[in-house]
């Protein structure tokens, strides 16, 4: 590490790998990958040191004692603002950078509303959370939107269909080469219309043909599960109310020819529907706000209500669908996931730390 780099200060409060830990994680290598900065993360005292904690792989990174430590920039993101004295919260020696997750920001009763006065350059994960801030009439200094982005190597991608073109820029442009694709195949291509209305296609490496992931509303993902049980006991159910390896997690998704998500009923950008995608899954998760720039229902997934009755009905419907239907969902969620490529987040925070000195000096 060169001692001409400017050091940039992460903090976290680490019991267990989470979804907000994964994108500080994320944004912790961009800084890695920066030619003119280094991160430097502190924990709290507390914090776990096992074998979901990625920053293990990175000791000399790692600050012991912030007192003394010379920073030129601090990341911050949810409750990380407890960690700065409260005399230089509002007036900082070094540029603050704050990622902002969720919707609890714009929530007068929870601490985070209380850091949206103090001066940052804040990045929001969706366009939707950037609104209800703002609408609070509370942020000083830049406000933009870097929406989540995943690491697609670690996702096996299905390849669109050979026939697509190779540049598809809108639904509209797809569908119509879907229709046109269609209009010209044989009639046994459109039998498996007339077929009954629960098949489920026979995947060998997808053995769970239906999987519920449900850690943050685990009730709601039994009660689903128990209709389902009832209307289809030929169907093979895989719940997950419990939070995962992150690895594990994802080979779950791999397996699965279909997902039901279960976010909470506001979320800032619920990533594992987009994840649910990226591994090939045919995706069903309920309007959670901060799913509704990449869940299109009907087009990439299903976004019914956040109703259980509305969730039923969905999964009946992916249920009915003909394998032409379910391919089509599949490709149209490619092409969204393509568009959340973790390379595209590293380019957009970098281009923000390139100017950050200005950017600051602005506030």
């Amino acid at each position: 590490m060169g001692s001409d780099l400017g050091r940039v200060l992460f903090y976290r409060n680490f019991h267990g790998f989470t979804g907000g830990h994964l994108k500080v994680w994320n944004y912790f290598n961009h800084t890695l990958a920066s030619e003119n900065y280094q991160p430097y993360i502190s924990f709290t005292p507390n914090s776990v040191w096992d074998h979901t904690n990625p920053w293990q792989l990175f000791p000399q990174h790692v600050v012991e004692d912030v007192s003394n430590f010379s920073k030129d920039i601090l990341f911050l993101a949810g409750l990380d603002w407890f960690r700065v004295p409260e005399a230089e919260r509002g007036n900082s020696p070094v540029p603050i950078v704050n990622l902002i997750q969720g919707f609890r920001h714009a929530d007068p009763h929870h601490p985070c509303y209380g850091f949206l006065k103090y001066p940052a350059i804040r990045i929001c994960v969706s366009q939707e959370i950037k609104e209800a801030i703002e609408a609070t009439g509370q942020p000083q200094g830049e406000i933009f939107v870097i929406p989540n982005g995943i690491d697609l190597e670690k996702f096996s991608q299905p390849k669109l269909n050979s026939q697509f073109p190779t540049q598809i820029h809108s639904p509209s442009q797809l569908n119509s080469q879907l229709h046109q694709t269609y209009s010209q195949s044989s009639p046994e291509d459109f039998a498996v219309l007339t077929q009954a209305p629960t098949q489920v296609l026979s995947q060998p490496d997808r053995p769970h043909q239906v999987t519920i992931v449900a850690p943050k509303q685990p009730q709601l993902g039994r009660q689903l599960k128990e209709q389902l049980q009832l209307s289809y006991p030929h169907i093979q159910t895989q719940m997950l109310d419990y939070f995962l390896p992150r690895q594990e997690f994802i080979q779950r998704l791999k397996t699965s020819q279909i997902t039901v998500f279960f976010p909470l009923e506001t979320e800032g950008f619920y990533l594992p529907a987009l994840e649910g995608m990226a591994a090939g899954t045919l995706v069903v998760c309920p309007d959670c706000v901060g799913n509704r720039s990449f869940c299109l229902d009907n087009w990439n997934c299903w976004r019914p209500e956040y109703k259980l009755s509305k969730i039923f009905q969905a999964v009946e419907q992916v249920l009915a669908a003909s394998p032409r239907e379910r391919q089509e969902i599949r490709d149209h969620a490619q092409l969204t996931v393509a568009k959340h490529d973790l390379i595209a987040e590293r380019r957009a925070f970098l281009k923000i730390l390139a100017k950050v000195e200005q950017l600051w000096q602005e506030l």
